[in-house]
């Protein structure tokens, strides 16, 4: 599932994410890659997607969520 359409207070693994190699290590950088944990803390339709990662708060642009794979725990 993408995380854009992942809702608010939910927990899952990154299982891929579906970009260029400088979208990629852009997130990597950010703690953001495959087999990661995140939390989702705000996942709203016109505001970026809210996330905590490795005890890190970060907001992510709806373009570059719907681009980030997901499992939900």
């Amino acid at each position: 599932m993408p995380l854009s359409e992942v809702l608010s207070g939910k927990t899952g693994i990154i299982t891929g994410i579906d970009s260029g190699k400088g979208i990629y290590r852009r997130l990597a950088s950010m703690g953001v890659f495959e087999g990661r944990e995140i939390s989702i803390i705000s996942n709203n339709l016109r505001t970026p997607v809210l996330i905590e990662s490795a005890g890190r708060k970060m907001a992510i642009g709806r373009g570059m969520a719907a681009k980030i794979q997901m499992e939900i725990n």
